[in-house]
């Protein structure tokens, strides 16, 4: 037979499927050509020898080898049944240990599944054993992987507002409570999560409300929102009037745990050893595959400015992008390993990407928190050719009036030619629309967020490389992103040439009623590296800044954030490679945004590896939790400075 022919995990990941319920499993007849046998009869054999390793292992062999028997045609109208069992991860390990281990593929199966050489499957047992913290662990991640594969079914049926969507479950299970309401009568903080904020019965009420929900769009074949929300809210109503029946406790009568779950995971952390539960398994480990926290995603690097502090050498000669097939296998390789918190898109320029709407309506159908990075410009769609020969004939007309009253003004002729012209041939850049901005916030995005560094024109021409034009195009972005409601938030690194426009700009921003700022640290890379001298700002001038800061603050009503590195090296809590990670438009991955210029050699002394989504995106791996000592970055540039 015809051998594998390219030895990635990536064959085994291919085949790997997600059950209603969020649990992965492999088909013994789709693996089988993979591990090179050609015959039926004989990888039975490899098979029965698995079970019987199961069985010895103490473990239940149904729970692993699940049968999938399937009729299949053989002609003539006629059909037959064909064996076929659907496979847990710990059932494909112990398939791989009986088989040929000369067999190079062999090799590598032994790698992709041998993590279930650290996992059990929880029994029912094993579950009336667990804590009640414990048992929300586990519950909390079920209702994730639920909810992962609810909104992906929900997207496929014509869901287009996802919240509204999720509140007609809650509706009918909470006798008509939305997620709002639910926040509120918990009490909760800014941004907690309500499920995290549920004890283990709450959590199973929605975790069976999820998964009955997902089957019966997929079972009906629902093809418009209105009766998708429909069919979430009665799910949510006949689940109520289940444990009615039962005699249960109605959801919101039930106590809401003291801690939520996040403050467990961090207390966890502190001991350095905790049990994971990922796709209704089990896995007791040190450290290990966890969420990733912060994901930055650099999708092109075009960018219309030329910023003198740019870190990532973008400009408008720069052509690499991230092609939404790339960036979905990616996102769905992290989903599928822990999930993802947050996302943020930048460059470059996102807004310049012609798949950026498609990325962050499939980031928002897997609940991810996404937020994009902007200078406050687009691709200028155009005039139409309509419009074009509208203004032609409102200019030709033009002309002939003055011909016929004026004939020998030339000045007002050459006027009235000039200003058509311009209308006629438009920047290739504009602002933000309006319309764009509505569909972004109608497909959820949680955040947008503007590179703001100059209020005057001078300071921003040297900074930004870039014509008043631009400069003007963010401000109209800025402000229109303000007033239809979207959550903004502005960036401001304080520099040489900028820090002391801090109270105009704040200023501006109280006018515009944008409620958020973030100062920021100062980063030498790329150009800024260049630049470092004319714009880092010494010991004295960012003390100067900091009183300018707080002269001003008072004429803004909106939050001011101060950047981490900013506050000093000893509240730094550097999450670098554990909790965050920065993806670069080559398809680099690295520890975090600080990271683009590091060199080989500083790789190997820190020992930090550089996988690529293009060709070892399996090798990402993190353990989603943690603080450094001292921030990875400063440790680099420490290294660096002693060196010169």
């Amino acid at each position: 037979m015809n051998e594998v022919k390219e030895y990635t995990e990536k064959i085994f990941e291919n085949i790997k499927h997600i059950d209603e319920f969020g649990n992965e499993y492999w088909l013994a007849r789709e693996l089988m050509p993979l591990l090179e046998y050609s015959l039926w009869q004989r990888f039975s054999n490899v098979l029965r020898k698995a079970m019987d390793n199961c069985l010895n292992s103490n473990n239940n062999v149904l729970d692993h080898f699940i049968s999938a028997d399937k009729m299949v045609s053989i002609g003539s109208n006629t059909e037959r049944k064909i064996q076929d069992y659907k496979l847990s991860r710990y059932a494909c390990y112990l398939i791989v240990l009986n088989c040929d281990p000369r067999k190079k593929v062999i090799a590598l199966a032994k790698t992709y599944f041998a993590i279930q050489t650290r996992k059990q499957e929880l029994s029912e047992k094993e579950y009336n054993e667990l804590t009640e913290d414990e048992k929300r662990l586990y519950r909390r991640n079920q209702a994730r992987k639920g909810n992962y594969n609810l909104n992906k079914t929900a997207v496929n049926s014509g869901v287009k507002d996802l919240a509204k969507f999720h509140n007609a479950g809650y509706k009918g299970l909470y006798n008509g409570e939305t997620a709002d309401d639910i926040f509120k009568r918990k009490k909760l903080r800014y941004r907690e999560d309500i499920l995290d904020n549920m004890g283990s019965e709450e959590l199973a009420d929605n975790i069976f409300r999820i998964a009955q929900t997902d089957a019966k769009l997929k079972r009906d074949n629902v093809d418009n929102e209105y009766t998708a929300n429909s069919v979430h809210f009665e799910v949510g109503k006949e689940v109520r009037n289940s444990i009615k029946r039962l005699g249960g406790t109605m959801p919101e009568n039930l106590p809401t745990p003291e801690r939520s779950l996040k403050e467990i995971e961090k207390e966890n952390k502190k001991i350095g050893y905790e049990k994971l539960w990922f796709n209704g398994i089990i896995l007791i480990q040190q450290g290990g595959i966890d969420m990733v926290k912060d994901l930055c995603f650099e999708i092109i690097e075009t960018c219309l400015n030329n910023c003198m502090f740019c870190s990532s050498n973008s400009n408008c000669n720069k052509t690499q992008i991230i092609k939404f097939e790339d960036f979905k296998r990616t996102i769905d390789y992290f989903m599928a390993n822990g999930g993802i918190e947050e996302l943020s898109l930048s460059g470059g320029e996102p807004f310049l990407h012609p798949e950026l709407i498609k990325m962050v309506e499939y980031s928002k159908s897997l609940g991810i928190r996404t937020a994009i990075f902007t200078s406050g410009v687009t691709n200028n769609i155009g005039l139409s050719q309509a419009e074009k020969t509208t203004i032609i004939d409102e200019m030709n007309r033009r002309r002939q009036e003055i011909n016929e009253n004026e004939p020998d003004n030339e000045f007002l002729k050459q006027k009235v030619i000039n200003f058509y012209t311009k209308i006629l041939n438009p920047s290739n850049f504009a602002p933000i629309s309006k319309k764009l901005l509505l569909e972004l916030q109608r497909l959820g995005l949680d955040k947008i967020v503007f590179d703001y560094q100059a209020y005057e024109y001078e300071t921003d021409h040297t900074l930004m490389g870039r014509k008043e034009e631009s400069r003007i195009s963010l401000l109209k972005s800025l402000i229109t992103a303000s007033l239809i409601g979207s959550e903004v938030d502005v960036h401001f690194v304080p520099m040489k040439l900028n820090y002391k426009e801090i109270g105009d700009i704040l200023e501006m921003l109280e006018i515009a009623e944008v409620k958020n700022i973030s100062i920021l640290n100062f980063l030498p890379q790329g150009r800024g590296k260049i630049n470092q001298n004319d714009l880092q700002l010494s010991d004295e001038e960012l003390k100067e800044f900091f009183e300018l800061l707080e002269k001003h603050k008072q004429n803004y009503s909106g939050n001011i954030r101060i950047g981490i590195p900013l506050q000093g090296e000893d509240t730094h809590k550097c999450t670098a490679g554990l909790e965050k990670l920065d993806i670069k438009f080559d398809g680099t991955v690295l520890p975090c945004p600080a990271f683009k210029e590091i060199t080989s050699e500083e790789c190997a002394r820190f020992n930090i590896k550089l996988p690529n989504i293009y060709v070892n995106l399996e090798e990402v791996v993190i353990p989603g939790k943690g603080t450094r000592v001292k921030p990875l970055c400063k440790q680099i540039y420490s290294a660096r400075t002693k060196n010169n």
